[in-house]
């Protein structure tokens, strides 16, 4: 159940740290993508830290992704389901795949760079590049994949 006083909450801390940390993208966006209206709801809290409650978000949305494309290029000999998968997939998709792979890794990477760091500009960046990896790269080639 949506908590309209916590989402007040979430939209004044979220515009508060876009200001604080400069980063370009829209609460709208960032929701659509990565779902911070219903994550907040869940957690029943928004983070005096909020920046890295967000990045918290963003990786694990994209790490559910990663373990389910690891499967596919890689798919575990129990699982029949993620072996069919693969067999339907191309050389061409597979290495699609590992690129998408790579990049997730990359923007993980960043991330745990940032807790240790504790730099602000790279927390932007990392906010930024995940929202514009969804829209650009990610979105379109799993929309193509899943299309086959």
């Amino acid at each position: 159940m949506n908590n309209p006083d916590l989402l007040k909450e979430l939209r004044d801390k979220f515009n508060e740290t876009k200001k604080k940390l400069g980063f370009k993208s829209s609460f709208e966006e960032i929701n659509e993508i990565f779902f911070i209206n219903d994550f907040i709801n869940y957690e029943r809290f928004v983070n005096e830290f909020f920046s890295r409650q967000l990045c918290r978000r963003i990786m694990e949305v994209y790490n559910s992704w990663l373990s389910y494309l690891h499967g596919l290029i890689m798919p575990n000999p129990g699982n029949s389901l993620m072996i069919m998968e693969n067999r339907m997939l191309g050389e061409e998709d597979k290495k699609k795949i590992s690129e998408i792979i790579k990049k997730i890794l990359s923007l993980s990477s960043m991330n745990t760079l940032i807790i240790f760091n504790k730099n602000k500009k790279d927390e932007a960046k990392l906010i930024d590049d995940s929202v514009k990896f969804w829209k650009e790269y990610f979105q379109p080639e799993m929309k193509r994949l899943w299309k086959k």
